[in-house]
């Protein structure tokens, strides 16, 4: 008997659908992350809430890029979240909140695979930002609050005087960052004092390897 027109294709979505795998999967271990954090810093934390879990990944593309986001949970509960008295006291819940969300965006360049991982906590104060960097002899005065903030992806930036065991050792940002950019992705962070930050992390939506480089290319 000869093959079905199209058999060919048919076998190759087959073959992918195997490979990928929920990107839930990926980020729900992190919710024992921020539990530790929590309980070192005395800190309360509510459950990881991960939206648009069930859109599909291949992980050998992914695996690398999703395992330096520890960093951005780790940073959530140490340095986003606030104290549970101080929450209290500004009219929060004593427990801190952190979410992901996974989506995909399609433009003339492609498709793109876009990760928020947003929480609830005191935000990135800008000034203590431009304050270090100022302090470290770089002139600094003609960046806005909205591109001071970015130095916290910058090698070794940490606002911490003391290093701990959580963070502090300014290193962790910058690797998601670099990691995003070896799959021709890139990052940044949005910020409110108060009321919390968005770390953003968009990569092209990658669905097959390139033959002849270790690289994948954007489907």
């Amino acid at each position: 008997m000869g093959s079905l027109p199209g058999g060919g294709a048919v076998a190759q979505e087959l073959l992918l659908e195997l490979a990928m795998e929920p990107v839930a999967g990926f980020v729900e271990p992190y919710n024992d992350v921020m539990l530790r954090v929590a309980a070192q810093v005395d800190k309360m934390v509510s459950p990881l809430k991960i939206h648009n879990g069930n859109l599909m990944v291949i992980p050998e593309i992914y695996s690398g890029l999703f395992s330096t986001f520890v960093h951005a949970f780790r940073n959530a509960v140490d340095h986003g979240i606030e104290m549970p008295d101080h929450r209290v006291d500004i009219g929060k819940p004593a427990e801190g909140q952190v979410d992901v969300t996974f989506s995909l965006n399609h433009n003339s360049q492609g498709s793109w695979l876009l990760v928020q991982i947003k929480d609830d906590g005191g935000g990135i104060d800008p000034a203590r930002i431009r304050e270090k960097l100022t302090g470290k002899g770089l002139d600094v005065s003609a960046e806005s609050d909205q591109q001071i903030i970015q130095h916290i992806f910058d090698s070794q930036f940490s606002t911490r005087e003391h290093v701990t065991d959580i963070s502090g050792r300014g290193v962790g940002m910058d690797a998601i960052k670099v990691a995003a950019e070896e799959l021709a992705g890139r990052v940044w962070v949005e910020s409110t004092v108060g009321q919390g930050s968005t770390l953003f992390v968009e990569v092209p939506y990658i669905t097959e390897f390139q033959k002849d480089k270790k690289l994948p290319t954007a489907a």
